[in-house]
């Protein structure tokens, strides 16, 4: 939600012009996301549709009359949800979703695979029954003595 003292800004046809235009020539997609991507640190299905365009220098009462900050391209980057709130709110998503509405958990978050974990040599042993949930206790039959 935009500021009380940037709400004129954003409603006027300069910045409206502007955005669009800045938006159509990025072709719609996150910028950071895409950097990302050309660093391997993402996959191109995990590139996401931009949503914002975003001031990289924020902009504040003092420099909202500033068309150098303000509407300048090289103060803009179109930037995803994700991205954002990551900015702007210092924690990004924990899971986001994909387009047929499965939870995806976002790559800072998601945990590490096994391949991805360090190998320590471990004792052989054989193979367990995983343990049944707490609340599974509570409906075994009670043990009798003797019984193992």
């Amino acid at each position: 939600m935009a500021k009380e003292y940037a709400k004129a800004f954003y409603n006027s046809e300069a910045w409206k012009k502007t955005r669009k235009a800045y938006y159509d020539s990025k072709g719609g997609m996150c910028e950071r996301c895409q950097k990302e991507f050309e660093e391997g640190k993402r996959s191109l299905k995990e590139v996401n549709i931009g949503t914002i365009v975003h001031h990289k220098k924020w902009i504040t009462p003092k420099n909202i009359n500033d068309p150098n900050i303000t509407l300048s391209w090289d103060n803009l980057e179109v930037v995803c949800d994700e991205h954002h709130n990551a900015e702007h709110h210092g924690k990004p998503k924990r899971y986001r979703f994909d387009k047929d509405g499965n939870i995806i958990p976002t790559k800072s978050f998601s945990r590490k695979s096994k391949t991805d974990q360090p190998k320590t040599k471990t004792k052989s042993r054989k193979a367990r029954q995983p343990l049944p949930p707490r609340w599974y206790k509570n409906f075994l039959p009670e043990r009798t003595e003797g019984a193992r």
